[in-house]
């Protein structure tokens, strides 16, 4: 697989269902616009993914993705990031405000117990599926929204994004 690092003008890579355990040398990949490494063993996401700068899609749900580099939030062309069944993954970087682009965020069924501030931040966003996690609600006490259970929110969520769907249950 390591030998995929010499292919520096792919743009597509579809690695779904293929046991990995590491990928820092995706970082070569500079022209990758497709990268999906669903469903694999990866307990992290190397800092390297910084390096993608034309990445418009990235999924790396079914893992066991503990955290997320903050050098994520140097793709800013992406357009679709999805997150979700990584059981380990708690937080997120705030530098995920950065990606101006993105469309879709799914962050379905991890462990999350907040979310980045300013989200409102993402203006191109019309999905976000936040669904099964473990979120904190005293966290948000201090915004103009009470949020002391899923419902508030889900209220608060839909004020601060109020052009995209969310998914919250």
């Amino acid at each position: 697989i390591k030998s995929l690092a010499k292919l520096i003008n792919l743009e597509k890579l579809n690695l779904k269902s293929n046991n990995l355990t590491k990928v820092k040398w995706v970082g070569n990949l500079k022209n990758l616009e497709y990268l999906n490494l669903e469903s694999n063993e990866l307990t992290e996401i190397p800092s390297e993914i910084g390096k993608l700068k034309k990445l418009k899609v990235l999924k790396i749900a079914f893992n066991k993705i503990n955290s997320i580099p903050v050098e994520l939030g140097r793709l800013e062309k992406l357009e679709e990031l999805d997150i979700s069944m990584n059981y380990e993954l708690t937080s997120l970087p705030d530098e995920i405000i950065n990606l101006e682009q993105l469309e879709r965020l799914n962050l379905k069924a991890n462990k999350l117990t907040d979310l980045p501030s300013n989200l409102n931040l993402l203006k191109k966003l019309k999905y976000l599926d936040v669904s099964r996690n473990s979120f904190n609600y005293g966290k948000y006490e201090g915004s103009n929204f009470k949020v002391s259970d899923g419902d508030g929110l889900k209220e608060m969520l839909e004020k601060i994004l109020p052009d995209t769907e969310i998914i919250f249950w």
